[in-house]
């Protein structure tokens, strides 16, 4: 591709701005005269899958409608169809109650902050490469968002998609876009398909240029679209696009305290600012707790420190009574009580343990897969005393349920992400989870003795 060829498809925008009139001309390439079932309606459909078409109805002249001829129908010079924006958008696209809400901003009839607009533009677009735009470089996505902001920066077209958005959002950086957006979480990590799902081919492309459907046969006998094999390894390439968040979380909710320095190879984000903590993932270590003195503890703590000595002083005094009744008694009284104790000390030294902690030593201790939180309790405090909880919201794999006393409305208490949802298959809960990359996800455990 010629520099010239590139300056003038990323400058599209600008002269769309300058415009008084947008035309659209739809057809068959080749084809003077439309074959027998095309109509209108589909080829427009068609032209609005491509991606460097939707800015020029974004940004066209406000108020003025769009001229429509079908190229091969009878009279098709001189008998154009006229439509509004807002009708053009729901004949053409399938997303157009997103596109409406920016083109109404673009008609000065509904003001969208920055960030809005990015969201809007972001997801309007990323339909465009899951319906098989025409790719000239893989930033495209970034370099048709580039053409509704402000701040312009230089085109090239050995960036990644990744790439070529961070530099868009470095050049734009009063919004601190790529710094909110990492701070989602995608609401599809544990399954990659919704990253490359397509709508259906529909036949919609039939006839065009480079359109065909080719298919092979695997070794089940099933056909496989090779066209939408490309389209979920191309869609692979916009998985920072995503703007849904498994929290709901916007980007205007998030004020990040962190700034993206630079840009590394492999759409590395490297961040100024950052904090962290150390967790431990070699071994657990003893936590120092705080408990409330009760009556109740404080005379367990006396009868169990005092039962050597009651033992020994049972033993003397039976050995200096040997003759005198009244002192064997004695002796035996607390020889028995000695041994009592001793053999409820193992309860008796579990209350005085125990308990509500008040306050704690904070770690991270940190392992590789999952384990019982009952097993996790004797490995720090020695037994199980219930003092940890799973978090109910630390991660997509928390799950959480009603609390059945509340103190607060619409309290919830955290479960064992292992046991199943209420109502989820058993095959959902077995399949392992994939990673934007192709590779089978592990589980980590993280304990937060701060917060227990």
């Amino acid at each position: 591709m010629s520099e010239d060829f590139s300056d003038d498809i990323y400058g599209i925008s600008d002269v769309v701005r300058g415009a008084r009139k947008i035309v659209v001309v739809v057809g068959r390439s080749g084809k003077d005269i439309l074959p027998e079932g095309v109509k209108t309606s589909r080829l427009l459909r068609e032209w609005g899958t491509r991606m460097w078409t939707w800015p020029e109805v974004l940004l066209g002249p406000i108020g003025e409608k769009i001229l429509v001829y079908t190229r091969g129908a009878q009279n098709w010079q001189t008998t154009p169809e006229e439509y509004s924006k807002l009708n053009f958008a729901v004949k053409v696209w399938s997303d157009h109650d997103v596109a409406r809400q920016l083109i109404d901003n673009y008609e000065n009839t509904l003001t969208l902050s920055r960030l809005e607009l990015v969201i809007l533009a972001l997801e309007c677009l990323a339909t465009r490469v899951k319906d098989g735009t025409t790719k000239f470089a893989d930033g495209d996505l970034s370099y048709a968002l580039m053409g509704l902001l402000r701040q312009r920066p230089q085109v090239e077209m050995s960036d990644s998609a990744f790439q070529a958005f961070a530099r868009l959002s470095l050049a734009n950086d009063s919004d601190r876009l790529l710094e909110r957006m990492i701070c989602l979480l995608p609401n599809d990590t544990g399954n990659d398909s919704a990253l490359a799902d397509s709508r259906p081919d529909e036949d919609q492309n039939a006839g065009t240029p480079g359109s065909s459907r080719t298919t092979r046969s695997t070794p089940n006998g099933a056909a496989t679209s090779v066209r939408t094999e490309a389209k979920k390894h191309k869609m692979r390439d916009y998985y920072w696009a995503k703007m849904s968040d498994y929290w709901d979380a916007k980007l205007w909710d998030v004020e990040p305290d962190t700034q993206v320095a630079g840009i590394a190879a492999d759409d590395t984000v490297i961040l100024d600012g950052a904090r962290g903590a150390t967790v431990h993932w070699d071994t657990f270590q003893r936590v120092a707790i705080t408990t409330r003195e009760t009556w109740t503890r404080m005379l367990t703590r006396i009868l169990v420190r005092c039962t050597p000595g009651w033992l020994f002083l049972g033993i003397i005094i039976i050995a200096l009574s040997v003759n005198n009744p009244g002192g064997l008694a004695v002796g035996a009284i607390f020889v028995i009580l000695a041994g009592v104790l001793t053999l409820l000390s193992p309860m008796l030294i579990l209350h005085i343990y125990s308990g509500k902690v008040w306050n704690s030593q904070p770690w991270l201790f940190g392992f590789e897969g999952h384990m019982n939180i009952s097993e996790i309790e004797k490995r720090i405090f020695g037994f199980p005393s219930g003092r940890l909880s799973w978090a109910p919201y630390s991660s997509s794999m928390s799950q959480h349920r009603p609390v059945r006393k509340p103190v607060v409305k619409d309290e919830y208490e955290g479960i064992d992400p292992t046991q199943p949802l209420l109502g989820a298959s058993a095959d959902n809960q077995g399949s392992p989870r994939i990673s934007p990359t192709g590779e089978v996800m592990r589980d980590f455990t993280i304990i937060d003795t701060f917060t227990m």
